[in-house]
């Protein structure tokens, strides 16, 4: 019962982000966005490695991967850098 409530939280933190990018409160560069959807996946990753779905692994982890390069590329401090070292965003 606990790993229900457990994998529901990661489940309601990807459909707040879902229901905010659709109203268009946030879009992928909003850093709440990112966050719900990161924390979301990781939550249902680790859920689907206990119940051992490795499609549902896969694509959780991948949701994972792809919510932590916008956090970063949305990171004041990694536009600061791009802009003195001249590189292209």
């Amino acid at each position: 019962m606990y790993l229900e409530i457990f994998a529901s939280i990661g489940l309601i933190l990807l459909l707040i982000a879902f229901y905010h990018e659709n109203t268009g409160k946030y879009d992928k560069k909003h850093r709440e966005y990112n966050l719900l959807n990161l924390i979301g996946s990781l939550i249902l990753g680790i859920y689907a490695i206990v119940i051992q779905s490795y499609i549902f692994i896969t694509l959780e982890f991948i949701w994972v991967g792809i919510s932590m390069y916008y956090l970063i590329i949305n990171l004041p401090s990694y536009h600061k850098y791009n802009l003195q070292h001249n590189k292209k965003i």
